[in-house]
């Protein structure tokens, strides 16, 4: 009687390891994918909260005169002269960002920030004292807020 395996059942037992690998394999990186995609949904939303939270930010600034709303932009004028701008910037890719612009009244400098990019829409409407402000992410989320303040006035 011999002692040992067959090439038949060494080869018998190579195929179904290298079986099992292949599955492992394809159950990992589909795992890895599904990840991939929640952290980008994630970081989607906490980028665009934040972005709702710096709007509200300067809305409540207190050294804002007047907050003029326009259906693109909202235009933040201070008591000493300066300008804050806030839009949507279109970009040709479709993948658009919100920006403000810094305009210092004393040195007619500006300055542009990005408050949140890969976004698909930003929208404003105006009520009564009242600012509802939507931003749509490219994967078709929506995050809204509304803000309120005396010194916001619709523009003409």
């Amino acid at each position: 009687m011999k002692k040992g395996f067959t090439l038949i059942e060494l080869i018998i037992s190579l195929a179904i390891v290298f079986m099992i690998i292949l599955i492992e394999i394809q159950i990992f990186s589909k795992e890895v994918y599904t990840f991939k995609d929640f952290i980008k949904s994630n970081r989607n939303e906490v980028y665009s909260k934040e972005a709702l939270r710096f709007i509200e930010g300067e809305i409540n600034d207190f050294n804002n005169k007047t907050i003029k709303v326009y259906d693109d932009k909202i235009l933040f004028e201070k008591y000493n002269g300066d300008k804050n701008t806030l839009k949507l910037y279109k970009m040709t890719n479709g993948n658009n960002k919100i920006v403000i612009s810094y305009y210092k009244a004393l040195t007619s400098k500006i300055t542009t920030n990005t408050v949140v990019d890969d976004i698909k829409d930003l929208n404003i409407s105006y009520k009564a004292n009242l600012m509802y402000l939507s931003i749509y992410t490219l994967n078709g989320e929506k995050y809204e807020r509304c803000l309120g303040s005396k010194k916001i006035v619709k523009a003409l």
